[in-house]
């Protein structure tokens, strides 16, 4: 006899559960994922006009750095420069299996243990955010757009 009560019981609890989870299928918001949302393209030429400008890490605000419109590039950390060269962005558009996207190469010349060349994947580009992985070790780079008041002339 004690059996068939918690049969009974059981059966109650499954009937309740599946009338209570139906319910709320019906009434649920779909979540959002982020390919629900179209970005739209920026091209080449927005990309390339959104890296110039100076740029603050978000992870280190000691580090800075500076991509000139004519091609140069400059890297300070805590006032003092540490790279200093030219830099310069490409698209790939992934043939044979390997990479797509927009990247950016900077070559530094300081840099004499090596060829002072070092590639970043652009992953956002826009003007008040900088997002870029390094190539070389995967490391994602965060930076904040910073405004840098022109130097006076006079001193």
């Amino acid at each position: 006899m004690k059996n068939i009560g918690y049969i009974v019981i059981v059966v109650i609890i499954i009937i309740i559960g599946i009338w209570f989870f139906g319910q709320n299928k019906e009434d649920a918001t779909p979540i959002a994922t982020p390919g629900d949302t179209e970005i739209p393209a920026l091209s080449v030429d927005q990309i390339r006009q959104n890296l110039v400008g100076t740029w603050r890490s978000l992870d280190d605000d000691k580090s800075i750095a500076t991509y000139n419109d004519n091609g140069t590039f400059r890297a300070l950390y805590d006032g003092l420069e540490q790279q200093n060269g030219a830099w310069e962005m490409y698209t790939l558009e992934g043939k044979n299996g390997g990479p797509s996207g927009n990247f950016m190469r900077t070559i530094d010349s300081y840099d004499t243990r090596g060829d002072g060349i070092l590639e970043y994947a652009i992953i956002e580009a826009t003007g008040d955010a900088l997002t870029l992985s390094y190539m070389g070790r995967g490391n994602t780079l965060r930076y904040e757009r910073v405004i840098v008041e022109p130097l006076d002339p006079e001193s």
